[in-house]
């Protein structure tokens, strides 16, 4: 990995945590004026939040293993590095997608689906700096199966895919289970 790359992606600690006080006001924001029933808004954020789970997965495995690889391969030699997303691309990226889900649904829906996309977004952080910077003989059983599994990716990046979960993983057929070697092919 380049000098330069290092220098234009690596994060100071406040922007590397920044999304975790951000996105919990963007969500407030954005929800403040919805006007669905209570139901039916935790229905579309669930939802949000699966759709996340969804693209999670399909962005670590088609953009940061493919069009990216070279900029997330230093991200699998330095994993305790604090390279992520800036703030200012997630307050972009919040706005498109509640712009799509504008154009697809309405407001309140969009509302909805864009506060679960970015709940799932804290979700899958606060996951992910686990995994990497915390001592895996303190997690919880459901942790330890996380670290597992996204240990196996790490050893070779080929397979599990998923951080927040497994789901998509053994869906799409890049599950190799924990504690075995990487899959070969």
């Amino acid at each position: 990995m380049s000098k330069s790359y290092r220098k234009i992606f690596f994060m100071s600690t406040l922007e590397y945590f920044a999304d975790f006080l951000l996105c919990p006001i963007y969500v407030c924001f954005i929800m403040h004026y919805n006007t669905d029933p209570v139901l039916h808004m935790i229905g579309m954020v669930l939802l949000g939040v699966l759709f996340w789970t969804f693209l999670e997965y399909a962005t670590h495995r088609w953009f940061s293993h493919g069009w990216l690889h070279e900029q997330h391969d230093d991200h699998h030699v330095h994993p305790k590095d604090l390279v992520g997303n800036t703030p200012w691309m997630t307050f972009a990226l919040t706005g498109i997608f509640w712009g799509l889900f504008w154009v697809l649904f309405d407001t309140n829906s969009a509302s909805s689906l864009t506060s679960g996309l970015l709940i799932g977004y804290l979700i899958y952080g606060s996951i992910h700096v686990k995994l990497h910077h915390v001592d895996p003989q303190t997690f919880s059983r459901p942790m330890a199966a996380l670290y597992r599994h996204h240990a196996g990716h790490h050893r070779g990046g080929r397979y599990n895919f998923g951080v927040t979960t497994t789901i998509w993983d053994r869906l799409l057929g890049t599950y190799a289970a924990s504690g075995t070697r990487e899959r070969q092919g």
